[in-house]
């Protein structure tokens, strides 16, 4: 009888423990991929969206912005994670200064044909905590 407790316990434990697993493929499988698009500015947008653990993060962003006396490259990559997305949207923050917060924010748009990636960004000149630049993106995933 000792055996067959013993037996009956294990299999309720591995049983419980099997049905906890979380299931590591995420709500958007789709969007998994690079992304490249332009910006109001008519200059390149670049992201990275990676699954870690079945959550969407973006794991990469390159985003050319012109100022009034040039451009410059806002980028990172971190392969753990910038930000997660929260369901379709995502809000990376670039600091903050007198105008407010800086920021790239997308949308993922599923479209009848093709996902868009839609988005704005805010960014400030550099070194300058005063004079920001506001503008708007469309993109495309490619393979």
């Amino acid at each position: 009888m000792l055996k067959i407790t013993s037996l009956a316990m294990l299999l309720l434990i591995l049983f419980i423990h099997s049905g906890c697993k979380k299931d590591e493929t995420p709500d958007y499988p789709h969007l998994i991929g690079y992304w490249s698009g332009t910006t109001s500015q008519g200059n390149p947008i670049r992201f990275k969206v990676d699954s870690r653990d079945g959550i969407l993060y973006i794991t990469q962003y390159e985003l050319l912005v012109n100022f009034g006396s040039g451009a410059k490259t806002f980028e990172q990559q971190n392969d753990r994670g910038i930000v997660a997305l929260s369901g379709l949207t995502f809000s990376i923050p670039l600091g903050t200064g007198s105008a407010g917060p800086a920021y790239i924010d997308g949308n993922f748009i599923y479209g009848s044909t093709e996902i868009t990636l839609n988005g704005s960004f805010s960014v400030y000149y550099p070194g300058s905590p005063v004079d920001i630049v506001t503008g708007s993106y469309l993109a495309y995933q490619y393979k």
